[in-house]
């Protein structure tokens, strides 16, 4: 509606005569609801209107004689004074309004305090949590946010919100950084072992380990601190590792040192042995040679070729927290084969039983 202030002014007047109509009582409501300031200002006319009242008698309240009481002739002449002073106060101060008050916009709404995205969930129990400088014990499923500081009391897993899963090894210190511009995940070993599996995903997915600075380019890895150097073993994909003094790329079947004050160096040691401790315990009970092959390619960078009567032979083999080349070397012994290897593509022939 935005009734101008004369039209405001008049309407208070006549509330404050008595003699507002229905239709008059409406608009002033209406205009009070459009700018609820000006009800202070009401407030302040009805109060200057009682003390006038108060202070010129019965001429003030009437602008006629009660009960035979005539009032001063000063005010028998102005029977509406206490009324029009009032009115002149309230018609002043719009005057003023109109002059210096400037429209505030509306108070932005307080944000909602939201809780914190999880950057993972914990897998496993074991894991130890640090948050506000106060350590406690994460239960199996528990989410994980950036800032957390984990410990590892034995061989624990997570997963990362990208889908990528992490091992650590017991005694693993490891922290979940925020991730930096472009970053999709950064983690940070300060102690033990990690060994992890990355989904393809945008972004790139850093770990610093010491003074390396790792970056997955899509991969199956592990990283390990030894005496403050850093050392990266590649299954599958490749990494960058690098240092202030140089970087090197490595890929499967490649395994890296980094120390400090040196570029990082490949090393001759199977990424299938330095990463022996994160495989699980699997047994495998009179089942075909050829699905034991196809497990420790999974696991490792070896890579088979067998005949199909070879693949066929039936084995018992339990595969522990040992070199695979040592479980590889005992089923050649036990099922009588021979192996030709080259790299890590293994060739194996024998005689049919």
């Amino acid at each position: 509606m935005n009734l101008p202030d004369s039209r405001v002014a008049e309407l208070i007047e006549e509330h404050l005569a008595g003699g507002l109509d229905p239709a008059g009582t409406a608009e002033l409501r209406q205009a009070l609801a459009e700018r609820p300031e000006l009800a202070s200002h009401l407030f302040r006319a009805a109060r200057m209107h009682r003390c006038l009242q108060t202070s010129l008698g019965p001429a003030a309240q009437s602008g006629h004689a009660r009960s035979g009481v005539r009032a001063p002739r000063r005010f028998r002449r102005f029977p509406a004074l206490a009324l029009a002073a009032a009115a002149a106060l309230v018609l002043g101060v719009f005057v003023w309004q109109a002059l210096v008050w400037e429209p505030r916009a509306p108070s932005a709404p307080l944000a909602e305090t939201k809780a914190p995205a999880a950057v993972g969930q914990s897998r496993s129990e074991g894991l130890f949590v640090t948050r506000d400088n106060r350590e406690t014990a994460l239960a199996a499923y528990a989410p994980l946010f950036a800032g957390d500081r984990l410990r590892a009391g034995t061989r624990a897993d997570l997963v990362l919100a990208d889908g990528s899963s992490v091992r650590l090894d017991s005694g693993t210190a490891l922290g979940i950084a925020a991730p930096g511009p472009g970053e999709r995940a950064h983690l940070e070993l300060t102690a033990g072992r990690v060994f992890l599996r990355v989904a393809p995903a945008p972004g790139r997915f850093r770990v610093a380990a010491g003074a390396a600075a790792i970056e997955v380019l899509g991969t199956v890895f592990g990283v390990g601190l030894e005496d403050g150097a850093a050392v990266a073993s590649v299954f599958e994909g490749r990494v960058r590792v690098g240092t202030d003094a140089g970087e090197l790329e490595l890929g499967r079947g490649e395994s890296a040192r980094a120390d400090a004050d040196s570029a990082p160096l490949r090393m001759a040691e199977n990424p299938a042995e330095l990463l022996a401790w994160a495989r699980d315990w699997t047994r495998f009970d009179d089942r075909p040679l050829g699905e034991v092959l196809d497990w420790i390619a999974a696991n490792s960078p070896y890579r088979f070729t067998a005949s199909a009567a070879v693949r066929a032979r039936r084995v018992s083999v339990a595969i522990a927290d040992e070199p695979l080349s040592r479980t590889l070397e005992t089923m050649i012994i036990t099922c009588n084969l021979e192996r030709t290897t080259r790299d890590h593509d293994v060739v194996l022939t024998g005689e049919t039983p």
